[in-house]
């Protein structure tokens, strides 16, 4: 059953009541013959891949409401597959009524990991990083070059840590970081 990543109301439905999950990915896996795995191409693979973490992250929005903790929450976040953050972070948006543009494929992404259309149609680009330290700067400065390209304000959304120096040069350059509390608040209001 392949869910259609620009729905995301069919994949809450679907997911809320367990038929998506229940019925594709814990049920019984069918055996592709050898001519179909030959005929697949790649973005068949893709589609699937990213409906899964599409699916998977909508679960995930949830689950992070019930822990407790702003610091488990981050822990969390940080052991979560990449690809799965990505498309929590869009989800997130999502729910908060801003239309979230999907990339067609996770590597080869020129480091832009998503974007979203917000309440007041502005598009903003968004980066999306699980770290335990401090982010570095070099990251930053690489996405100011694609925003600035793009002629785009950016989101750099991370779990670690930000120096003031990092955040006030970001700011200077039209990038707004969001991590800890402000990245908890984003996926649970």
């Amino acid at each position: 059953m392949m869910i259609p990543y620009h729905n995301l109301a069919t994949v809450i439905g679907l997911t809320m009541t367990g038929l998506f999950f229940s019925h594709t990915l814990f049920g019984k896996k069918h055996k592709r013959s050898n001519k179909a795995r030959k005929a697949a191409k790649p973005e068949d693979v893709s589609l699937s891949r990213h409906s899964k973490n599409i699916a998977k992250s909508t679960l995930l929005v949830s689950k992070i409401r019930g822990i407790e903790q702003d610091g488990a929450k981050i822990n969390y976040l940080r052991k979560i597959d990449p690809y799965v953050f990505e498309e929590l972070l869009l989800t997130a948006y999502e729910l908060k009524g801003c239309k979230a543009i999907r990339n067609t494929a996770y590597s080869g992404d020129g480091g832009l990991d998503g974007q979203i259309i917000d309440k007041t149609g502005k598009r903003l680009l968004i980066q999306a990083k699980r770290y335990s330290g401090h982010i570095k700067r070099s990251h930053v400065s690489e996405f100011i070059k694609l925003c600035r390209k793009e002629h785009c304000d950016g989101l750099f959304i991370h779990t670690g840590k930000t120096s003031t120096a990092t955040r006030n040069f970001a700011k200077a350059n039209h990038i707004k970081i969001i991590s800890g509390s402000e990245l908890i608040r984003l996926l649970i209001e």
